[in-house]
């Protein structure tokens, strides 16, 4: 009976071993610099996004014409400062410069449907940015 209890204690022990923090956030990829372009696109959920300080990230969100993109916005403009403007077919243009060290998340919305409440939902598109000095990347 011992060691029907030690080993299911062993098997208990190691199911548990491997299991992820529930913390745990997804690590960027290698830090960018220099310019950056992207797509915003409806229900993309992209992964974090390493800049050193100087870099310059467009964003460019997919044609939208019935719900139109808003302007991207940063979480911190100290870190990432963003200015948009509108273009053709619901899209929306963004240039973000990295202008120091920490953490923003950028994000723009569609707007939502005019004249029925009940349309098409609306679309929501972030990412995470982390802004490291020059040779940290």
């Amino acid at each position: 009976m011992r060691s029907l209890t030690a080993l299911f204690l062993l098997l208990c022990a190691a199911c548990t071993s491997h299991d992820p923090p529930k913390a745990a956030q997804p690590k960027p990829g290698p830090c960018e610099s220099g310019d950056v372009t992207l797509t915003a696109r409806r229900g993309e959920r992209p992964p974090p996004l390493c800049l050193t300080v100087g870099a310059v990230l467009r964003v460019v969100a997919e044609p939208s014409s019935r719900q139109p993109w808003s302007p991207l916005t940063s979480t911190d403009e100290q870190v990432l400062s963003c200015v948009s403007r509108p273009g053709s077919e619901g899209t929306i243009t963004a240039t973000c410069t990295a202008r120091r060290p920490g953490r923003a998340t950028v994000a723009t919305v569609t707007a939502p449907f005019p004249g029925d409440p009940r349309g098409p939902a609306q679309f929501r598109w972030t990412r995470q940015i982390e802004v490291v000095a020059h040779g940290r990347a």
